[in-house]
């Protein structure tokens, strides 16, 4: 328990970080703006409870908020993605269900399951943050190409990333 409370604890302030101080600054055209924090929140255990997970994504979209000045949008995006996580665990459950004490992991959740999770995940998240961003349906287009787009090299990162941290914890 403990442990879970310590590497949880260092996995937001790593992502929070890398985030801020590395991936904030990767765009490309402002059509491509991927995002690694949401991580946290994808891995988090099933049976998490659904308060403590969306009061954690409000902690950590507050967090990235304050440092990247984007006045309470990621805040809301990852709230957002946060509250729908139950209803998307549910849709993509594996045949014989999880366990009491399952982490998502691509190894446990097989990768085509993790991939299709973690894409929904991402997309929500995306369209909000950008859909807020606008905060108008005249630009519906550019906001659903963003949305892709974005999405799209955040999965290829996020994917990586997890690969990279279940390998060590392997080792």
């Amino acid at each position: 328990m403990i442990g879970s409370i310590v590497k949880y604890t260092f996995l937001f302030i790593l992502l929070a970080m890398m985030e801020i101080f590395v991936v904030s600054r990767f765009n490309i055209h402002f059509y491509v703006n991927p995002h690694i924090y949401l991580l946290f929140i994808i891995i988090l255990p099933v049976f998490t409870n659904r308060l403590l997970i969306i009061f954690l994504g409000f902690l950590l979209g507050f967090t990235i908020d304050q440092f990247l000045g984007t006045g309470g949008l990621h805040a809301a995006a990852t709230v957002t993605m946060a509250y729908l996580r139950s209803i998307l665990l549910s849709a993509f459950a594996p045949r014989e269900g999880y366990g009491k004490e399952d982490f998502l992991t691509i190894g446990k959740f097989g990768l085509v399951n993790f991939l299709f999770y973690c894409g929904f995940m991402i997309l929500i998240h995306h369209f909000f943050l950008f859909f807020l961003e606008l905060f108008t349906f005249r630009n519906f287009l550019f906001t659903l190409i963003r949305t892709l787009s974005s999405s799209l090299l955040s999965l290829l990162f996020i994917v990586g990333i997890h690969f990279l941290f279940s390998r060590r914890a392997a080792k």
